[in-house]
């Protein structure tokens, strides 16, 4: 297989494996928020299965196009894609969603992670999932904004103060898609997949 072959291949496989053991079940409603290309919306929708429902949420809308067009390439009908005008907010009702995925996301000077966090805690419903992929943890921020470096303790200890409880970790089987997409990579021939970073998946409830 080539490398898209094979990134097919895990969203068709081992990342529907990974979101059913976090708890993504059949019929069940998932927000991938800074969804990117898609990977983990793709897994997830076959996750959920006909009855269940994927929102595919990102503040670029050159991303969610390319979104848009891997979902009519898969065939695919319970992806929606939600363009999100900034970062720090949900556009969804309080208590309706049954899983939060917020895979390298939460670092960067672009979101006020407490804030966010403190809308994923209100748009998730009661004993609702929230699942975490933190990469760039050098990049983080602290409360006033400034740059710190981050631990994955220090990180569960900050979500668990916002009324979720920790419920397990995935070692190092998610993926890191970013050098796969990364120009600078593909001039010089690209990643192969097996060398993709991979990383820890932090999964919290909502109490």
């Amino acid at each position: 297989m080539n490398n898209h072959e094979k990134v097919r291949h895990w969203e068709e496989t081992e990342g529907v494996e990974i979101l059913k053991s976090i708890g993504v079940k059949e019929g069940t409603s998932v927000i991938d928020f800074g969804c990117g290309f898609g990977h983990y919306s793709f897994s997830a929708a076959q996750a959920v299965g006909s009855k269940g429902k994927v929102y595919a949420v990102d503040i670029d809308k050159r991303i969610l196009k390319f979104v848009q067009d891997g979902i009519s390439d898969r065939g695919i009908s319970n992806i929606d894609t939600v363009h999100s005008k900034e970062r720090n907010t949900l556009d969804f009702q309080s208590n309706e969603i049954d899983c939060i995925l917020l895979y390298d996301i939460l670092h960067g000077e672009n979101i006020n992670r407490l804030k966010f966090l403190t809308e994923v805690h209100r748009v998730l419903r009661e004993d609702g999932i929230l699942s975490i992929l933190p990469f760039h943890l050098s990049n983080f921020r602290d409360v006033n904004g400034n740059k710190k470096k981050y631990s994955i303790k220090r990180l569960v200890q900050e979500i668990c103060d916002l009324g979720f409880k920790l419920s397990g970790k995935i070692e190092d089987r998610g993926v890191h898609f970013e050098k796969y997409h990364s120009p600078h990579y593909i001039k010089k021939g690209g990643v192969d997949f097996e060398d993709l970073e991979r990383g820890t998946i932090v999964n919290f409830v909502k109490i």
